[in-house]
């Protein structure tokens, strides 16, 4: 089934690549080598609309529509973004002779129902979820009406993002995907990467649940970049409380990361990642600005701004303007055109009497995603950006 949906995969004179014989073998395909990512899919909504079904006909139509439409969603976000991947450079004596040979880089665990389990190369990870979230609920609408939501939502309300492009609340299905996606070494234990993989599909559903206030239903990812096993011991939620979270009596609350994201978040994150590469934004950097957000966020603010302006491109420092700070960072008052970056601004309601703001980044999930990012091929090289600099 798998080969036949991929048929039209035709690289190099290569009609039909083998499938992937181990996870040394997809992390092979991963820039760099060496990673791969587990993807766990589910749907969102189903028990609500399952209420409503009235006949043994309607619910079998519906098991039918919701199956083909995660096969073919996920067919399609293969196809979309993976090639036939050639093995190279495997040093595993066990496996040393597979060099030479092409693969297709997955491997489907399960499509069931609205459950989907894939291993993916680390570097297609986030923009193959994304398409199967869209893609599911397009594939609903396409079957006429009936999967069709009639509610609408505040985009400003929903989506962290406020670029230059714009996104309507409307047209939304009543169906949609949560995923959750753990990008991680090739030798991690699957056992412990599946537990892992489940608590973010968790995470990003209950984030989805939360969004239903704002009548939002689409589709909503969490993942995470685990760069050692020894990272994590059990429990994702209480890593970041613990780790990524920092407030005290009299003190800001703030969060040094961002996820989960909605659909078109994580499409417009994986684009300011992008302008990252494409600008040429020096590592060092990136890691700097990340250790100084534990220190406060007017520290943070401040040394974000210098290393910026420390960059000689100027297009890179206009790139970073727009589609970071600008689309990114504007604080959510009204008539306040002042800039937080690398921060968000989060109101909060505490216990129902008083607002309290949260200030949370996309800067840990840029800096996690930044090594697997490649840069576009149609940008001319920039100037080099300053090296060194200090902090201030």
């Amino acid at each position: 089934m798998v080969k036949n949906q991929l048929e039209n995969h035709y690289y190099h004179g290569v009609k039909q690549p083998e499938e992937a014989r181990s996870l040394i073998e997809i992390g092979n395909a991963t820039n760099p080598h060496g990673f791969i990512a587990y993807i766990y899919a589910d749907g969102n909504n189903m028990g609500g609309y399952i209420q409503k079904i009235q006949t043994p006909q309607e619910y079998q139509q519906f098991s039918k529509d919701i199956f083909d439409a995660t096969e073919k969603s996920v067919y399609k976000a293969l196809a979309k973004h993976l090639h036939p991947h050639q093995l190279k450079n495997i040093k595993d004596q066990d496996k040393v002779q597979r060099n030479g040979h092409w693969i297709h880089p997955f491997e489907i665990l399960t499509i069931g129902g609205d459950d989907v389990m894939l291993i993916v190369p680390a570097d297609k990870a986030l923009a193959i979820a994304k398409t199967i979230g869209e893609e599911f609920e397009k594939q609903l609408l396409n079957k006429g009406t009936l999967y069709e939501s009639d509610k609408t939502y505040n985009s400003q309300l929903v989506h962290r993002y406020q670029g230059e492009k714009t996104i309507s609340g409307e047209e939304q299905c009543k169906l949609s995907m949560s995923i959750g996606v753990l990008i991680t070494a090739e030798d991690t234990p699957i056992y412990y990467a599946e537990k892992l993989t489940s608590q973010l599909l968790k995470s990003a559903k209950k984030y989805a649940k939360d969004l239903k206030k704002h009548n939002y239903y689409g589709g909503t990812v969490d993942f995470l970049v685990m760069k050692a096993v020894t990272m994590i011991s059990s429990n994702i939620a209480e890593f970041r409380s613990q780790g990524l979270i920092k407030s005290g009596q009299g003190k800001q609350k703030l969060k040094l990361y961002a996820a989960p994201y909605t659909l078109y978040e994580l499409g417009e994150l994986l684009e300011t990642a992008q302008v990252l590469k494409d600008a040429e934004f020096p590592r060092s950097q990136l890691y700097q600005i990340r250790s100084l957000l534990e220190r406060g966020k007017q520290t943070a603010i401040l040394n974000y701004r210098y290393f910026r302006l420390r960059l000689t491109n100027k297009n890179a420092q206009n790139l970073l303007k727009t589609q970071f700070e600008d689309a990114w960072c504007k604080p959510k008052q009204q008539n306040n055109n002042g800039n937080l970056a690398p921060w968000m601004s989060l109101k909060e309601d505490k216990e129902g009497s008083q607002e309290k703001v949260t200030y949370e980044t996309i800067w840990l999930d840029l800096v996690d995603l930044y090594p697997f990012i490649k840069k576009s091929q149609n940008t001319s090289n920039p100037s080099k950006t300053q090296q060194q600099t200090s902090s201030t």
